[in-house]
């Protein structure tokens, strides 16, 4: 037998990246980021845009905010599923 244990890490699996938001794009619901390593899908740090999973998250946040973000991929697409805007 294991001793290996099949639960799940919630707090490695939903970690926030820090980000500053770059730009901004409500048209088409994206945001550039400038980000720290995003473990979750194995991207290092950089800047670039990611589609909003939600189009409220677009118009709450303005260039040069500070954020906290969590970026997955859905079907294929790196996709903001959480945003936490710096005080």
């Amino acid at each position: 037998m294991s001793a290996k244990s099949s639960a799940t890490h919630p707090a490695m699996n939903n970690a926030l990246a820090n980000a500053e938001v770059r730009k901004v794009n409500v048209a088409n619901g994206m945001i550039t980021l400038k980000h720290g390593a995003l473990e979750n899908i194995g991207m290092p740090p950089m800047i670039m845009a990611y589609k909003a999973k939600d189009a409220d998250m677009v118009k709450r946040v303005h260039e040069g905010d500070k954020v906290k973000v969590r970026i997955e991929n859905i079907d294929g697409t790196p996709t903001i599923v959480k945003l936490e805007k710096q005080s």
